[in-house]
């Protein structure tokens, strides 16, 4: 149902590029290209429809204007104008993300109106298990072309029925293995994730402390005061440093005293831009 769809945050769109006679097809050839078309026309459609109906509502109010006559307000305007231009690339059956001028203020109106076309997206390809531990597909250049020309998102290839087998084993160490039998390093839902948290534009770090070791999620580009804030409100306005270092190189160094000898282990300001991956140690100053 495209309304669930809307009050999401990403789409993930499963691609089906295996032929297999026990698994039923809505068409009698596998044209994977094809179907994406339709896909991406479903969702045009859906949105062109919502958007139409939303300019018209929009230029009804700016036509009745405000009860006590005073000038229409600059942002009543400025959302109409946004709703016009999404519906003039809907019109070309493009999706709206794939237009690229859109200003910050557009973007913030349009955001407002959940449009499915907005949303980043990930495409789940998915083979046969030949094709997948092969990585041998006819129509998967087709999928990156169809993808790569429209700046529509990341393609991930994969195979549901290895990763079924290998989410079915009993211990971690009997999924690595199931995984190794198949010649793969890891299972695809575990790129996946990495995906969509790119999609969505975060990145995670990590809180430690005696009791516990914690993940935490963050928009991209924000700073240490803002981290601090996720952990603690009060903490964004009395932070004064941070500790940080990456998970990536104690895992490469082995253990935290190798990372500092390393030289790989800072302190920060509240400002410092917290990267993908950041342990911190927050210093406070004094709470307000």
């Amino acid at each position: 149902c495209l309304a669930a769809a809307a009050a999401c945050d990403a789409l993930i769109i499963v691609n089906r590029c295996f032929d297999a006679t026990h698994v039923p097809n809505h068409s009698l050839d596998l044209k994977p290209v094809a179907d994406l078309d339709i896909i991406e026309a479903e969702l045009v459609a859906f949105d062109l429809e919502l958007v139409s109906q939303r300019v018209k509502e929009g230029a009804q109010l700016l036509q009745q204007g405000v009860p006590d006559g005073s000038p229409v307000p600059a942002e009543m305007q400025g959302q109409l104008q946004a709703l016009m231009k999404a519906k003039g690339v809907l019109e070309q059956g493009r999706m709206v993300r794939f237009s690229q001028d859109w200003t910050p203020q557009e973007a913030a109106y349009l955001n407002r109106h959940q449009l499915v076309t907005a949303k980043p997206a990930v495409y789940l390809v998915n083979a046969s298990a030949s094709q997948y531990t092969t990585g041998k597909n006819k129509h998967l250049p087709r999928i990156y072309e169809w993808v790569d020309q429209r700046s529509a998102g990341a393609v991930l290839p994969y195979c549901s029925e290895l990763e079924s087998v290998a989410a079915a084993a009993a211990t971690p160490e009997e999924k690595q293995d199931t995984l190794l039998k198949f010649g793969l390093k890891r299972a695809a839902t575990e790129t996946l994730l990495r995906l969509c948290f790119d999609a969505f534009g975060f990145v995670f770090f990590f809180t430690v402390s005696p009791m516990e070791t914690k993940c935490w999620t963050l928009k991209s580009g924000q700073t240490a005061a803002q981290a601090a804030g996720r952990v603690l409100p009060a903490f964004a306005a009395g932070l004064s440093s941070v500790e940080v270092y990456s998970v990536y190189d104690l895992k490469e160094c082995g253990s935290l005293r190798k990372v500092q000898e390393s030289g790989k282990y800072a302190t920060r300001g509240p400002d410092y831009v917290v990267k993908d991956g950041d342990v911190l140690l927050f210093r406070m100053g004094s709470l307000h």
